[in-house]
């Protein structure tokens, strides 16, 4: 079995793979684009995961206040739609578009 790790790196090295992943980010359906891949994860370890992206200390940007002002809460990717947006905006400014 692939840690998420490995899965990342694979993801971020394969144009297919990212397309992939978008698309399971989008439906919120990580978890299963995971397992399909090779990699057995809870969908916790999957957000920790992808959240740990964004807990970096940096400055925000404009789209990222704009959402806070709108008052997004971020609790997983199984939140609505916006949610997934948001971490797909996220994960695209590391290079898994």
């Amino acid at each position: 079995m692939k840690s998420l790790q490995e899965l990342y790196e694979e993801v971020r090295e394969n144009e297919e793979l990212k397309k992939e992943f978008s698309v399971a980010l989008r439906d919120n359906k990580v978890k299963e684009f995971a397992s399909k891949h090779g990699c057995k994860a809870t969908r916790d370890e999957v957000n920790k995961f992808i959240m740990s992206f964004s807990d970096e200390e940096r400055e925000l940007a404009v789209e990222e206040l704009e959402q806070v002002a709108g008052g997004l809460i971020l609790k997983d990717v199984d939140q609505p739609q916006s949610a997934s947006e948001y971490i797909s905006k996220i994960l695209g400014k590391y290079g898994i578009n």
